[in-house]
Formats: structure tokens, C-alpha cells, sequence
């Protein structure tokens, strides 16, 4: 019985370069995402604790001459 790194080296070694290319860099993705370097997304939360940030307030600095002329052309 073969492991799984032995299948995938089978199947691998009868591909085209270019295709086991984009194998090898689906695996490295996969490991890259895997490793504790790549840091906890929810760790960045208390970045922003604190802050007078929310979805209007980012559009306005984000938008300013697309919002002047949509608000513009609206009546409320």
C-alpha cells in the first residue's frame, strides 16, 4: 500500500512541467496556510479596538467625489 505522498508523486511525475508546477504551488499554498507563521486572522481584531470606525465612516474617506455626486443626485 502507498502512501499519499507516494500517489501524488506517481500521478505528478506523469504530468506535463507546467501542470506539476501548479501542483507544487497548490501544495505549498496549502502549507503556507497551515503554518503557525501565518497568524490568526482574529488576532488582528484589537487592532482597530477603540476606534470611531464603522462601514459609513470608511466609505465617506474611502469614496468622498463618488459619494458627493450620488448624494447629488438623490433626494432623502
Amino acid at each position: 500500500m502507498s502512501t499519499i505522498a507516494e500517489r501524488i508523486y506517481e500521478i505528478v511525475r506523469e504530468l506535463p512541467e507546467s501542470k506539476a508546477a501548479e501542483i507544487l504551488d497548490f501544495a505549498e499554498f496549502v502549507k503556507a496556510r497551515e503554518s503557525p507563521e501565518s497568524g490568526d486572522f482574529f488576532a488582528l481584531a484589537g487592532l482597530w479596538a477603540g476606534r470611531d470606525i464603522d462601514e459609513e465612516s470608511l466609505r465617506k474617506k474611502a469614496w468622498p467625489e463618488l459619494r458627493a455626486r450620488f448624494c447629488a443626485t438623490r433626494i432623502f
